[in-house]
């Protein structure tokens, strides 16, 4: 397991299939834990460290919420978007666009 959760790898095997059926593909992801190449991850030690605060960050409203239930865990407040993302699929510049699993700070 190259990713820490079942949807990261579900992309990831998505991504390979992609790969093996000749096609160019290339995954951008939050947070880079693998040396292959055709996934794209941040490459500075601020955007790194940022990623890793994040999550956490993000939380603070809703672990805090009085109202909270078990769906609000699903809610996604993204106060620290996923910086450069726009940027880092322009320099890219795919055919197609392929979002997965749209939460937890991707779009800014």
């Amino acid at each position: 397991m190259i990713f820490s959760s079942g949807a990261a790898n579900a992309t990831y095997r998505l991504h390979n299939a992609l790969l093996e059926a000749g096609i160019d593909s290339r995954m951008i992801v939050q947070s880079k834990k693998s040396d292959d190449y055709t996934v794209i991850g941040h490459n500075s030690k601020i955007e790194k460290f940022i990623n890793i605060l994040r999550p956490e960050l993000d939380w603070l409203p809703v672990k805090f919420y009085k109202h909270r239930t078990a769906t609000l865990w699903r809610f996604s407040p993204s106060y620290l978007p996923f910086s450069n993302i726009i940027k880092k699929i322009n320099e890219i510049n795919p055919d197609i666009v392929h979002l997965n699993w749209v939460e937890g700070d991707l779009l800014e």
